[in-house]
């Protein structure tokens, strides 16, 4: 978890903003009553409307110097926001301007831009520190808008800092926003989100950098999306309307080999090429039968699709 925070970087590892534009000398809210202050995680999409991406289609690229062991870290990452968002990671079309290139560096940690920056946006991942599925899931929540958790206007009630042990310089990492930054999502503070940092972030002495008010409690995980990390993303991307049914089951009942030999979804050869069919076997066989090969009666798609 450590070896995500640069020193070179805002908030250890984003990209595409300077700390001083977000310093709270800068951001003062003109509202004198503290109590009408939202609940904020997500950048704020009427002060910066061009950060979400269209249709919650996020086009990528991936670099080609990634091994195999890595695209599957990355695909994994994939799969998590879409069995629990709306948000689809889909491969760059030719069409496709604003993209995220998906890169590996040798020494430069983990780092991202905040939302859609524009034109080609690197997500960079430093070899055998950020190639895990919930390193890679942080950071592509930065590439949908949301900063760090403890960047809440509100985080005070919840987490303390302890100045005394942050390295020196790096104050910076712990700022609070104003609401005209970060935008409402009227979602609890969220100790185990996948966007909050460590206790021992940016710590000089090896002591707790911050420390949550309520006892006994973990914080800094990157293991997955939390149910809280899912809710905020389906929120802002509004994916609730973008369902105008609820999205059924798959019919486990009596069905025809023709039905059995399918794909329900439109990243399964994605998926296949990435390995998916023997990592991810159980989602895959529910999901993606026909290009894992799985229709075992029909051999001329079975031998088709194995890779």
């Amino acid at each position: 978890l450590l070896a995500m925070q640069m020193p070179t970087l805002f908030e250890g590892d984003i990209t595409g903003f300077r700390a001083e534009e977000f310093s709270s000398k800068h951001l003062q809210d003109s509202s004198s009553d503290p109590f009408s202050f939202p609940h904020n995680t997500a950048v704020n999409l009427e002060t910066f409307p061009e950060k979400l991406w269209e249709n919650a289609r996020v086009p990528y690229a991936l670099d080609d110097k990634l091994t195999g062991a890595e695209r599957m870290a990355i695909a994994q990452a994939f799969l998590e926001y879409n069995q629990k968002t709306c948000v689809r990671f889909v491969p760059k079309l030719k069409t496709d301007q604003d993209y995220v290139l998906i890169k590996k560096n040798k020494r430069l940690g983990c780092s991202s831009f905040v939302g859609r920056a524009g034109g080609n946006q690197t997500l960079s991942l430093e070899v055998e520190k950020c190639f895990s599925k919930g390193i890679i899931a942080h950071e592509l929540m930065h590439v949908l808008g949301f900063f760090h958790e403890h960047s809440r206007t509100d985080r005070d009630n919840f987490v303390r800092i302890i100045e005394s042990n942050v390295l020196p310089g790096m104050l910076k990492n712990f700022e609070k926003y104003s609401n005209s930054i970060l935008d409402t999502l009227k979602m609890p503070y969220d100790y185990g989100s996948v966007m909050h940092y460590h206790k021992l972030a940016f710590s000089k002495n090896g002591r707790a950098t911050i420390v949550p008010y309520r006892r006994k409690t973990n914080i800094g995980q990157r293991f997955q999306l939390s149910e809280i990390d899912a809710a905020k993303i389906n929120k802002l991307y509004n994916c609730h309307n973008r369902f105008k049914g609820k999205i059924t089951k798959i019919d486990t009942g009596p069905q025809t080999n023709k039905q059995l030999c399918s794909d329900s979804h439109d990243h399964c050869k994605l998926w296949t090429d990435l390995g998916h069919c023997k990592w991810s076997k159980k989602y895959m066989k529910d999901h993606c039968k026909l290009s894992c090969g799985l229709c075992k009666s029909d051999k001329t798609n079975a031998k088709h699709f194995i890779r």
